[in-house]
């Protein structure tokens, strides 16, 4: 492939030889999505109980989900969620699709208004809900 550089020719630009410029505060208010923010706790709370943090981290959810044994058994502690990531809202719906196919339902323990508007956004509210809520 064809660069456009000389084999000798170091790639720079204007006056970046030491990297690009550093980002300059723009003054906006933080809006929570940075990288540190994204692994928020999802944690297994007990046997079968995962617990989602405020903004539910897709790869914790995944591994949390696949340690358990019995899919359709399993419960999701809801409560903390604000926001639902599109990928951990993708994993979700895959695992409640497999436990309906295995015969189960996964049980959403006190969800958070957050996360029902999540499924109701994307039509699957009501009866149509991929998962049964749990009040305790």
């Amino acid at each position: 492939m064809d660069t456009g550089w000389d084999d000798g020719e170091k790639a720079t630009s204007e006056g970046w030889d030491e990297g690009p410029p550093a980002m300059e505060d723009s003054g906006e208010a933080d809006d929570g999505w940075n990288a540190a923010d994204e692994a928020d706790g999802t944690d297994v709370a007990e046997e079968g109980l995962i617990r989602l943090g405020a903004k539910p981290d897709a790869a914790a959810l995944r591994d949390a989900l696949l340690a358990l044994e019995d899919l359709g058994a399993a419960r999701v502690d809801a409560s903390e969620v604000e926001r639902l990531p599109g990928p951990a809202f993708q994993i979700l719906l895959i695992a409640m699709r497999d436990a309906l196919f295995a015969g189960g339902k996964i049980r959403v323990v006190n969800p958070s208004f957050a996360f029902g508007l999540c499924f109701e956004a994307f039509g699957l509210g009501g009866d149509l809900e991929p998962f049964q809520a749990e009040y305790v």
